[in-house]
C-alpha cells in the first residue's frame, strides 16, 4: 500500500508532498482501468498511458485518488501534488469506492432512513371508510349474497340451500367496491 509521509496543501495545489509508492501490484481491477503494473528496472510501478506525451507515466493511488508522481534526487525521493490528482474515472482510470468492502477504509453506504407516515404524506396503505352495524341485529348490515353454484343441476328436484334465502340482486354499490378493493389490496400486501 502507498503511504502519504507528510499531507497534501490544503492552500497550494503545487506543493509537493512525500510520497512512499507500492513495492508491488496489490490493487482490485476495478480500481486500475487501463492502469498496468509495469515492472521496469530502475522503477516499478503503476502506469498510465498518456495520449499527448505518446509515453507511459508513472502514477500511484493515494488517499483514495490517482496522482502522477514527481521524482527528484535520482529518483528516490518520490512527490505528489493535489494539481496531479486524477479525476476518477477520468484518463480511462478506475475508482475504489469506499463504500466497497473490499477497500482498506471501508465505510458501509448508508442507506436513506425509511420515511415513516405522517399526516403531510397520506398513509402508507390503502384505507377505505367502511360502513358497520351498530348492533349486530341492525338493518344496517350488508346483505347476504350468494353465487350460482355451478354443481347444481337446476333440473333436478332438489332445492338448493339459497332458495331459503331472500334473493338479494348482485350488483355492488360504490361504498361495496371500495371495501373489496381495499381487502384485495390486503391480502396482496400480505402476500408481498
Amino acid at each position: 500500500m502507498a503511504q502519504l509521509l507528510e499531507p497534501l496543501s490544503d492552500t497550494n495545489p503545487y506543493a509537493l508532498s512525500q510520497v512512499q509508492p507500492r513495492t508491488k501490484p496489490d490493487l482490485p481491477e476495478q480500481v486500475l482501468g487501463q492502469i498496468k503494473w509495469l515492472n521496469f528496472s530502475e522503477h516499478p510501478g503503476y502506469y498510465l498511458w498518456d495520449e499527448e506525451l505518446n509515453t507511459n507515466r508513472i502514477v500511484e493511488f493515494v488517499n483514495n485518488n490517482w496522482f502522477y508522481l514527481i521524482t527528484y534526487d535520482n529518483d528516490t525521493d518520490v512527490y505528489i501534488c493535489s494539481e496531479d490528482r486524477i479525476q476518477p474515472y477520468s484518463n480511462n482510470t478506475g475508482y475504489w469506492r469506499i463504500t466497497d468492502p473490499e477497500h482498506p477504509e471501508h465505510v458501509p453506504e448508508e442507506l436513506p432512513p425509511v420515511a415513516s407516515p405522517s399526516a403531510e404524506a397520506g398513509p402508507s396503505s390503502l384505507q377505505v371508510p367502511r360502513q358497520h352495524a351498530e348492533t349486530l341485529e341492525s338493518d344496517d348490515r350488508l346483505p347476504l349474497q350468494f353465487a350460482p353454484n355451478p354443481y347444481w343441476d337446476q333440473e333436478d328436484d332438489h332445492q338448493s340451500p339459497e332458495d331459503d334465502y331472500q334473493e338479494v340482486q348482485l350488483g355492488t354499490t360504490e361504498p361495496e367496491t371500495d371495501v373489496l378493493a381495499a381487502q384485495f389490496q390486503h391480502i396482496l400486501d400480505l402476500e408481498d
